[in-house]
């Protein structure tokens, strides 16, 4: 009985409320003839609605009441643990995408690291091929970006202002020597070099002119 007047209660609301609707938008019609009436309509339903709860909650016995706080607290525990659990999954997708991304950067450092390796070139071997045959050295060298082991022979700036370093063999009074021109942002690196210092340094080769030229440069290893 309880239930039934519950569900009267309810239906009476939704009444009252599409009756106050229609009476603030359409004033003109039946029964709706101002926004007083409507709204003196709606508040005694209000009331009839709050006095059907008022029974309804009398009406329910101990009993029931506690089963219903039960279910209550049983779907509150239980839409916490979603969100719990939820949250939990989240955090594993997380921790599993960085790890996959990490293991992507770590693979790619992996082939960039090995595509250098075979590109590494000795300066004894890379001045003795351009002193053997400058257009033979010119087509397996030129236009390549290549990794050079040598000792610093000298570091300064062309007359066009441009810092560099001319690494050779580490013979005195060596000609010619691998001259690399720094990339942007290498410089203050390039003002820790030392004569006689070993480093490798990555390049992309632009031929003999006096010196076999490097551009772009930048230090790999000190």
């Amino acid at each position: 009985m309880a239930a039934e007047m519950f569900n009267v209660a309810g239906a009476l609301s939704l009444l009252a409320l599409l009756y106050f609707t229609i009476g603030i938008a359409l004033p003109a019609l039946p029964f709706v003839r101002t926004r007083t009436r409507a709204a003196k309509a709606a508040g005694g339903t209000m009331v009839v609605l709050i006095i059907l709860t008022v029974a309804y909650n009398a009406g329910i016995s101990p009993e029931e009441k506690q089963r219903l706080q039960q279910e209550s607290a049983e779907r509150s525990q239980l839409a916490e643990q979603d969100g719990a659990e939820a949250k939990k999954r989240r955090e594993q997708g997380r921790v599993e995408r960085e790890k996959r991304q990490e293991q992507e950067r770590t693979a790619e450092r992996q082939r960039e690291d090995a595509r250098w390796a075979a590109s590494m070139v000795n300066a004894r071997v890379l001045l003795a091929d351009y002193s053997d045959n400058e257009l033979a050295a010119d087509n397996q060298y030129k236009g390549r970006r290549i990794q050079v082991k040598g000792v610093v022979r000298d570091v300064g700036r062309n007359i066009r202002n441009d810092a560099y370093v001319t690494v050779g063999t580490g013979r005195d009074f060596e000609t010619p020597v691998v001259q690399c021109f720094f990339a942007a942002g290498q410089e203050e690196r390039a003002a820790t070099l030392r004569k006689g210092q070993a480093l490798t340094v990555r390049g992309t080769v632009n031929g003999l002119s006096m010196n076999v030229l490097l551009t772009g440069c930048e230090l790999v290893e000190i």
